[in-house]
């Protein structure tokens, strides 16, 4: 339901290309000084979520990547704000390193498992970054965790979160071919449509060949699951700040989303399309430092400055304590 709006608008949308490395993974000239620490920890079902964190800031960014993508579309980002937060970039079950051993795709799910990421990192405010789906997983991560979360922020997410849907047909029609032909669907709904007459052809095919190459057992019941998810529930329930970053062709009724979620937001990225965080990285990146500083300007102001104690942080398999 949440996000029937969100693909029939892309199904009608051509959009901009971004500058990847070969294999798929988003690029950014600038490398990060400071190493990656890799995590791991077990989601609520078993499944062994991978993570990846750099930076020791009192905040923590928690990057939630999209359907059949993984954390490395986040690694524009991470340059700029280490040095001033600590980044979490996360893999979903199903999805880079991360274990597929699960029998429920859904965006509860999902939750869980950044859930489970989140439980395990020292006494930070989070604040959770959502890309496509990744923006739906956020919401129900930050239900799992009240008092840890202080905001959510989607990238192309989040802008329908009346769940309305605009095109049911064509919705039950791209699901009924990416069960029959996922590999195949995947590659030409993401070439047709994230992608414009003027990309370098090389750049689409790289995205289109990354996430062509999930395994059909998780990305088809993972785009049911997505197709059927309504994120009103857990949106209404947040009361916390949410924004939502926007590409070039998606709209948002920030009244409606308003009534669901006070603290609603958007912010559009002028010529960018779904990739808008590798498609438009500056433009993008400074967006995200300004919602990123007003939901911790949001938090002070309502005076939660509390910090509780929690677990351990799961480093390479094994446990180290938090400061």
């Amino acid at each position: 339901m949440a996000l029937k709006q969100t693909i029939c608008t892309l199904l009608t949308v051509a959009l901009v290309g971004c500058e990847m490395q070969p294999g798929g993974a988003p690029s950014d000239e600038r490398a990060l000084d400071t190493p990656a620490s890799l995590g791991s920890v077990r989601s609520a079902d078993g499944a062994e979520i991978a993570f990846d964190i750099v930076g020791a800031g009192e905040t923590a960014l928690v990057f939630i990547h999209g359907w059949s993508c993984d954390s490395s579309y986040w690694q524009a980002q991470l340059p700029a704000v280490v040095g001033d937060y600590t980044t979490v970039t996360v893999d979903l079950a199903g999805h880079g390193r991360s274990s597929a051993d699960r029998r429920a795709w859904s965006m509860a799910a999902y939750g869980q498992d950044v859930a489970a990421v989140v439980s395990s990192l020292p006494n930070r405010r989070i604040i959770l970054i959502g890309h496509s789906m990744g923006g739906y997983v956020a919401l129900e991560a930050a239900r799992l965790l009240r008092g840890r979360v202080i905001g959510v922020i989607g990238v192309d997410s989040l802008q329908d979160l009346d769940g309305q849907a605009t095109d049911e047909a064509g919705a039950q029609m791209l699901l009924a071919e990416l069960r029959r032909h996922p590999q195949a669907t995947t590659r030409r709904f993401v070439l047709e449509t994230f992608f414009s007459e003027q990309s370098d052809p090389l750049v689409a095919r790289r995205i289109a060949d990354d996430m062509a190459a999930a395994p059909p057992f998780v990305s088809v019941p993972s785009m049911e699951a997505l197709m059927d998810y309504d994120p009103k529930p857990a949106a209404s329930a947040l009361q916390l700040p949410v924004v939502a970053i926007i590409g070039e062709m998606m709209s948002v009724d920030e009244s409606t989303a308003r009534k669901l979620v006070p603290e609603f937001r958007a912010r559009k990225v002028p010529g960018a399309g779904h990739f808008l965080q590798v498609e438009e990285p500056a433009a993008f990146n400074a967006e995200l430092r300004l919602a990123v500083a007003r939901i911790e300007a949001s938090r002070k102001g309502a005076g939660r400055d509390a910090e509780p104690r929690h677990a351990p942080i799961v480093l390479g398999g094994a446990a180290s304590a938090a400061p």
